[in-house]
């Protein structure tokens, strides 16, 4: 994934669509050239790793 631009809009509203509830395998972002899918699965997957807990190896 590419890294989040310092000036990306935070989508709060998307970002909360996009968590899935245990029975959904799949989530489709579809949208035109330049609306910012790329740039939102990005920043859901930056807030995922945050989220999950760090266990030593």
């Amino acid at each position: 994934m590419p890294p989040q631009a310092s000036r990306e809009i935070y989508r709060e509203r998307l970002l909360q669509r996009m968590k899935t509830p245990a029975d959904t395998s799949l989530v489709l972002v579809r949208a035109a050239g330049g609306y910012g899918k790329t740039s939102l699965v990005s920043s859901y997957v930056q807030n995922k790793r945050a989220a999950l807990p760090l266990v030593p190896t």
